[in-house]
């Protein structure tokens, strides 16, 4: 693990380049805690949560932990991290962050099957309910030409000052499990991953800008069409006539 890019410290861009002097400890937790290979060529490490044989139900963890001392990312609103389902059905991912008082920010997702994405976990609790939705965004979504997602719901609390621990995790599953965790890191200063996820979710015409389907209409005109197309009879009448009236003045203002 020690070359892995699992950075957690926003002055580490890419841990590769630390060697072994990482920002962090690895640890693993439960019985169920995950098996971890080596780095691949994508800087990608598999995690391998296996069944438990005793038929213990507590989840089985990775944690990183501060070499020294706790983090304090009080300055950014949210963890990231590179992240991809590698089974062909979803996964449930379990998320704690600690911090030295022992409160604790939870979430638990399903992880879809998809290439690898940024996942964003904002740190505090949060409710698609508070941004006016009954549910986020469906992950991944494409946002500025990369693969990006969001934990919609977080529950709990935690001094962002003084961070001791990160979590990931998977109940203990029926068979394996594997999913690919490449970089961790702090989002820039500044930037709200909470708030870009909601930000024109919808387009002037209600559709859902997080995803593309058939028959998505991408042009004004288009969507003219579509509409005049689909108008009750007696608004088309009344369309058809107006254009025929404003022929006949565009005719007559000609002949005189």
């Amino acid at each position: 693990m020690a070359s892995a890019q699992l950075v957690a410290d926003p002055a580490v861009t890419d841990a590769a380049a630390q060697k072994d002097t990482l920002p962090y400890v690895v640890e693993k937790a439960g019985p169920g805690a995950p098996n971890v290979s080596p780095v691949d060529s994508d800087g990608f490490v598999t995690l391998a949560f296996a069944p438990v044989a005793n038929g213990a139900q507590e989840p089985g963890w990775l944690v990183l932990r501060p070499r020294e001392g706790v983090w304090n990312w009080q300055a950014v609103q949210s963890l990231r991290m590179h992240i991809q389902n590698a089974m062909p059905w979803a996964l449930t991912l379990l998320l704690q962050l600690e911090d030295e008082k022992g409160q604790q920010l939870q979430a638990t997702l399903a992880l879809p099957p998809s290439g690898p994405f940024a996942l964003g976990l904002p740190l505090q609790a949060t409710l698609p309910l508070q941004m006016g939705m009954r549910a986020g965004p469906v992950i991944p979504w494409v946002a500025k030409d990369a693969a990006t997602g969001l934990v919609e719901t977080t529950t709990g609390t935690i001094d962002t000052a003084h961070i001791k621990a990160v979590r990931i995790g998977m109940p203990p599953p029926g068979a394996e499990q594997k999913i690919r965790l490449g970089k961790l890191f702090l989002a820039p200063i500044g930037t709200d991953d909470l708030r870009d996820a909601y930000t024109d979710i919808v387009d002037a015409w209600g559709q859902y800008t997080r995803s593309d389907w058939p028959g998505k209409y991408h042009l004004p005109t288009k969507i003219a069409r579509a509409l005049a197309a689909n108008a009750p009879e007696e608004v088309q009448r009344a369309e058809a006539a107006r254009l025929q009236k404003g022929a006949s003045a565009t005719a007559g203002s000609s002949n005189g």
